[in-house]
């Protein structure tokens, strides 16, 4: 942790307070204490197909998420379709094939996305890193009007659910399902 803390802090130096400083791994470490050197950070792992993260990480990730956005700080969330380019035999299939199962698999992770979502917090949807790995990939629900939220999320348990002026988003953790009723 002091290795990360002194690298923002020695980054910071050099490039002034006017350039933006983003992380990888808001759930790495203390978030507070590396978030005074950064402008925001990214949650890479989120509910990635390799670290099969536990509804009580998914919760944890919501959390950061709120707290990091109300804090005035820049949120990357991260969603996987279920698979990545780390599995090689996946990456053995067509390009429209990996599209496909990427558009039949974004709710979740979207959902999971508008729970969290404050201003100043982004989605990113890919299965890898680059260009051919879906990180340019437009979905049909981008092109949906969602709205304002018309509150905060609310969860009893594992269920969490969040209205918007043209949708309604319901996420369940512990089965990891989810669904976006567009209006």
């Amino acid at each position: 942790m002091a290795a990360r803390v002194a690298l923002l802090e020695e980054t910071r130096r050099k490039i002034g307070p006017d350039k933006l400083i983003i992380y990888n791994g808001l759930m790495k470490d203390d978030p507070k204490k590396l978030l005074r050197f950064a402008d925001g950070a990214m949650i890479e792992s989120f509910d990635h197909p390799k670290y099969g993260d536990s509804k009580e990480q998914l919760a944890a990730f919501f959390e950061a998420t709120h707290a990091a956005a109300r804090d005035g700080k820049i949120v990357l969330l991260k969603g996987w379709p279920g698979f990545s380019v780390r599995e090689t035999d996946m990456m053995q299939k067509p390009q429209a094939e990996l599209a496909r199962l990427a558009r039949e698999r974004i709710t979740f992770p979207l959902a999971c996305f508008l729970v969290a979502a404050e201003p100043n917090c982004y989605f990113c949807y890919t299965w890898g890193y680059r260009e051919m790995h879906g990180t340019f990939d437009w979905y049909p629900e981008f092109d949906k009007p969602l709205g304002p939220p018309l509150g905060e999320a609310k969860n009893t348990g594992w269920n969490y659910q969040r209205e918007f002026a043209h949708a309604s988003v319901s996420v369940n953790l512990e089965t990891k399902t989810a669904k976006i009723d567009w209006k």
